[in-house]
């Protein structure tokens, strides 16, 4: 990368946590009503059952009351629980993550610039009064820099990629991992984001511009268009 596109993605790094700073927390977080939370009481079983029915990749933990958020359980810690313990001397507490506690009003720049300093990719989101009002992932934030699915999208037999050539094809950043995975036969993975276009911006740091492109594995990913602070289309190209 020369002076010149060092100088533009420094721009574009500030002009988007420029949008974001206009942006809080409450507005974006998934509420309370929407969330699957696990009590610490519960017993293994059924908290197994809970997350192989939910699917998610981590689960809100509290202890007596909903308020009292104690940690967040990752799916994969409580399935390696499986390999190497009895269920019944299973303790929750010895595997739980430290939550991230944030205030409803903080802005979206901020928390994404402590996601980055902490490495933890979910907060628990609190009133001034202490109540739980709901949960904030990376994956939030990335959504809303990459759009929600604008209304030339809607229509339920519109499709996720157009393959332009043998070689080429074209995608939407709101494609799932799973689908891209199926769909070119490569095996990303992650637990903090589920579309490609999330893979995308955690790979530059940043929400990249028209033009700008990296290798993995075998294919070529490059930013076919992109509007302010939103990907608009990623072309894949086989290398």
């Amino acid at each position: 990368m020369d002076e010149t596109d060092s100088r533009s993605g420094k721009l574009s790094r500030g002009l988007i946590m420029s949008e974001l700073s206009k942006i809080s927390v409450e507005d974006i977080m998934i509420p309370r009503s929407s969330i699957v939370l696990i009590n610490m009481a519960s017993p293994f079983e059924e908290i197994l059952e809970t997350i192989i029915k939910d699917g998610h990749s981590r689960f809100p933990v509290y202890s007596e009351k909903i308020d009292n958020i104690v940690g967040i359980l990752y799916a994969k810690s409580l399935l390696n629980v499986l390999n190497s313990e009895s269920p019944h001397d299973f303790d929750i507490s010895h595997i739980l993550m430290k939550p991230l506690i944030v205030s409803e009003n903080k802005k979206v720049n901020e928390l994404l610039s402590e996601f980055k300093k902490t490495h933890i990719h979910m907060a628990i989101v609190v009133s001034e009064y202490g109540s739980m009002m709901g949960i904030i992932t990376l994956e939030d934030i990335v959504e809303e820099l990459i759009g929600e699915i604008s209304d030339e999208f809607d229509k339920e037999e519109a499709s996720l990629y157009t393959v332009v050539s043998e070689n080429e094809t074209v995608v939407l950043p709101r494609m799932s991992i799973d689908e891209f995975n199926k769909l070119f036969k490569t095996r990303i993975h992650s637990e903090e984001y589920e579309t490609i276009g999330g893979f995308v911006i955690d790979w530059f740091g940043y929400v990249p511009k028209t033009g700008e492109n990296f290798e993995y594995g075998n294919y070529r990913f490059v930013i076919q268009s992109a509007e302010g602070s939103r990907i608009k289309k990623i072309q894949i190209q086989k290398v």
